[in-house]
């Protein structure tokens, strides 16, 4: 068979997110504080933003005499389509840089005292966040926009463990965004990218649990005992959780001494990545939606006194009106700014107005949490939302990723109030926040010689009318952080379980 080498083309469909479709969806994941930092980085880098209200200084009368005689048109003629932009000389790019050089700017530094000479010793940069430091990893490691997407999406939904805090729900909400594109993100290629995140330093992020976590990074490093360890993560975890080694070797089949082995090596892993990236520190988190009480009902506002409120700079904008029939780099580099500039007020505009919706929407459904606590939480999903408000799932889901609202019962995180729902005995929808409530009590009212178990706590709740099963219950119970029963009888009696 003979081979050669050709060139064929054949058509296809590609679609790729636009630059400000990808800073709208960027901005409305962003939680406060780091949506302040990045308006401020805005207003650096883009000499067209400036802060609503404030007069922006333009350079001395000398300099703007120069330019005005530099870019004015003489009356009635229009520039030749051939003549060479060097001739017209529109605009030189000195003007520019003077822009973030004037010295008759106020600044943080020139606000210090007198004598004040270390001044730079004082400051304390701020550590990076957990979340912060993967999305950089992220960066580095996806070139495909939807990929870096789905990255930071998973990313902003794991907990501070590292493990991933994402439900059913929220997942194909997200997928939906990408149904109608011409090459659709699916499952298969939302869990390639978790794989690929698993694999960041430290390994075992994105996992969904700790055994999961640790088989993972076994196999990651290649561990010398990852077979035994594979047969006590996925057979034997639950026996080996109770402490019980003898029991373990015995339901496995080894002699102790290679149970010992395999223990050991599992020591040497990390059963929660995500802590070894977060910098013990004190944590201040500002709601990014306020609640208060205000006669019978609720007032929400958004908390974005700290948010520079922007504008187009006037003075660059008169400066590219006065180029408009301008060519070369310096107009084309001032018509993407202005270009920038619009788009990221509108990102901005938009992501406030869809945070206002939906935290007034999510106000409005969960009054009676309001009024009297988590028992009375209803079950609520994105869905619900999205159909008060008209707005699409995924971006109610974006909304409330990583995002605070303080309510008169107290700070919590937008996505507290979205809860799955049971069936009562008589039919009725209830939330799972609230039947964990009700374990929480429970737990709390029992004999501590006698701790509840779960298939006991199971029975309870269904006396008081909840449809519910055991491995519910138990996973209820771990995520309140509450003991086994057997843990917690232990604990009364000083043993360490």
């Amino acid at each position: 068979m003979k081979r050669s080498i050709g060139m064929n083309i054949s058509p296809s469909l590609k679609q790729s997110l636009n630059p400000a479709v990808y800073q709208q969806l960027k901005l409305l994941h962003l939680p406060f504080l780091e949506l302040v930092e990045t308006v401020n980085m805005e207003l650096e880098e883009n000499p067209l933003l400036a802060i609503d209200g404030e007069e922006t200084e333009t350079p001395s009368s000398q300099e703007g005499a120069d330019s005005q005689e530099a870019v004015e048109e003489p009356q009635g003629e229009k520039p030749q389509e051939d003549e060479p932009f060097e001739e017209r000389n529109s605009l030189d790019l000195d003007l520019i840089k003077d822009f973030f050089e004037r010295d008759d700017e106020p600044s943080f530094l020139s606000q210090r005292e007198e004598g004040d000479e270390n001044l730079w010793e004082k400051i304390i940069p701020a550590p990076e966040s957990l979340w912060e430091k993967l999305t950089f990893q992220a960066r580095l490691e996806f070139d495909d926009p939807k990929a870096l997407l789905a990255a930071e999406f998973l990313i902003y939904n794991l907990n501070e463990k590292g493990f991933l805090n994402l439900t059913e729900e929220e997942t194909d909400t997200f997928l939906e965004g990408f149904a109608l594109e011409a090459n659709p993100f699916g499952p298969e290629e939302l869990e390639s990218v978790r794989r690929r995140i698993q694999a960041f330093d430290p390994p075992g992020l994105a996992s969904r649990d700790v055994r999961e976590c640790l088989l993972f990074q076994s196999e990651f490093r290649n561990s010398p005992e990852s077979e035994g360890i594979r047969d006590l993560l996925e057979n034997h975890f639950d026996l080996f959780l109770k402490g019980d080694l003898a029991a373990v070797g015995r339901s496995m089949g080894i002699e102790r001494e290679k149970l010992d082995r395999i223990v050991e090596e599992l020591k040497k892993l990390e059963p929660y990545p995500g802590e070894v990236l977060i910098q013990t520190k004190t944590e201040y988190v500002i709601p990014d939606a306020v609640v208060l009480k205000e006669g019978d009902g609720y007032g929400v506002y958004l908390n974005d006194d700290q948010i520079p409120r922007l504008a187009l700079s006037g003075y660059y904008r008169k400066l590219i009106d006065r180029m408009k029939w301008k060519r070369g780099e310096e107009a084309r580099y001032l018509r993407q700014k202005l270009d920038r500039a619009m788009a990221f007020i509108h990102s901005l505009d938009y992501r406030n107005r869809s945070l206002y919706k939906v935290a007034k929407a999510i106000v409005e459904r969960q009054k009676d949490f309001l009024e009297s606590g988590p028992s009375a939480m209803k079950p609520m999903k994105l869905k619900d939302i999205a159909g008060d408000i008209d707005l699409h799932e995924t971006t109610v889901s974006r909304v409330v990723s990583q995002k605070y609202m303080m309510t008169p019962l107290g700070l919590f995180p937008m996505k507290f109030f979205f809860t799955s729902a049971l069936k009562g005995t008589g039919g009725e929808e209830l939330s799972s926040l609230s039947i964990k409530e009700r374990i929480k009590r429970l737990v709390e009212g029992e004999d501590p010689g006698r701790p509840l178990s779960d298939d006991k706590l199971t029975d309870i709740l269904l006396s008081m009318g909840v449809k519910i099963k055991r491995r519910t219950v138990a996973k209820y119970r771990e995520e309140l952080e509450i003991p086994s029963s057997l843990a917690r009888k232990k604990i009364k009696k000083g043993v360490k379980p």
